[in-house]
């Protein structure tokens, strides 16, 4: 089927994500997501989340997957991209049409597209990775042995959150080491919806236009461009969450992949000829936990250097509540 196609070639089961730039199918989907078209890359990805819960119940470590590769794109394609390519239609103008700069910038320059698309894009970089993060709770773990996880009376009846009036149940805890980030990422959308605003009152007059009207005005498309622009940057976090030892420190969920059947299945690096599965598994084990370690200790020598700078700041005589200084590091050295 299409969907089994899809996922295999684009969330496979067994490629790492330099096998996967071997695949031509994986690289055509990846640079339909990069290219800087407005709606392209919303469309893409509602197609693969439709895709990620029919049928259900969806993998707990794809809807975390899709929502950081979905919010690392953003920042890739609406972020960086749409900056880029602004910036170069502006300098296309201003060097080549310099007797005409306005009417350049009217017909060639940044937001000149569909506005609907555009509102598509902006609205959906938000509506997407909610609705996936809405799903984590009734998702399943199908890395673990079947029948582990099938039902909510399996966990601890503390981690069992009960919606839509004791119709549905979930697993409160999955998704949560999630949540700081999805709040983050709420934050920046209305930051970019105030800065949307702003902009609006100051370069439209709603006095003599409708807000109907003023949708489609030239400013209008402006405005917003550069409003889905502010936003995709500041997706940058789950972007750097998309690499694997960082990944693993944000979920502790299972790493899964899609079959040629199109079935959830653990996540599996093929053997090398002659290399022994257990030894092909240990040795994966081992880097797994020696990152780990590594991502311990650096957080171990944070809190240290956090306590003697409490030290420090106690010894000049400053409550807990009070904001380190500068040389509170080296006084508690002393202390």
């Amino acid at each position: 089927s299409v969907r089994a196609f899809v996922l295999f070639h684009y969330v496979p089961y067994n490629l790492s994500i330099f096998g996967k730039f071997k695949d031509p199918v994986y690289v055509a989907i990846y640079l339909a997501t990069l290219f800087p078209v407005s709606g392209m890359r919303v469309s893409i990805f509602f197609v693969i989340l439709c895709m990620l819960f029919v049928p259900g119940p969806p993998d707990e470590f794809q809807l975390i997957s899709y929502i950081l590769r979905f919010k690392g794109m953003q920042f890739l394609t609406s972020g960086l991209m749409y900056l880029v390519s602004g910036s170069l239609q502006y300098f296309t103008c201003y060097s080549w049409h310099k007797d005409d700069v306005l009417q350049c910038i009217e017909t060639q320059g940044p937001g000149t597209g569909n506005f609907w698309k555009m509102l598509m894009d902006y609205v959906g970089n938000l509506v997407l990775v909610w609705v996936a993060f809405a799903a984590l709770p009734y998702s399943k773990n199908h890395a673990r042995e079947p029948g582990a996880y099938d039902s909510p009376q399996n966990c601890q009846e503390d981690d069992v959150d009960e919606k839509c009036c004791s119709l549905f149940s979930g697993w409160k805890v999955r998704g949560g080491r999630l949540r700081s980030l999805m709040k983050y990422d709420l934050i920046c959308f209305l930051i970019s919806m105030c800065v949307l605003w702003l902009l609006s009152m100051c370069t439209l007059d709603f006095k003599n236009v409708s807000l109907a009207e003023a949708a489609v005005m030239r400013q209008m498309k402006e405005n917003v461009f550069w409003s889905v622009v502010l936003y995709s940057l500041l997706s940058l976090p789950f972007f750097v969450f998309q690499i694997p030892v960082l990944l693993a420190v944000l979920t502790h969920s299972d790493p899964t992949g899609f079959n040629r059947q199109g079935a959830c299945v653990p996540f599996h690096l093929p053997v090398a000829e002659g290399q022994d599965q257990e030894v092909a598994n240990e040795a994966r084990n081992t880097a797994l936990d020696l990152s780990k370690d590594v991502l311990t200790h650096s957080a171990a020598a944070a809190s240290t250097f956090l306590r003697i700078a409490e030290i420090g700041r106690a010894a000049r005589g400053r409550a807990a509540e009070d904001e380190y200084a500068r040389g509170d590091f080296t006084r508690g050295l002393w202390v």
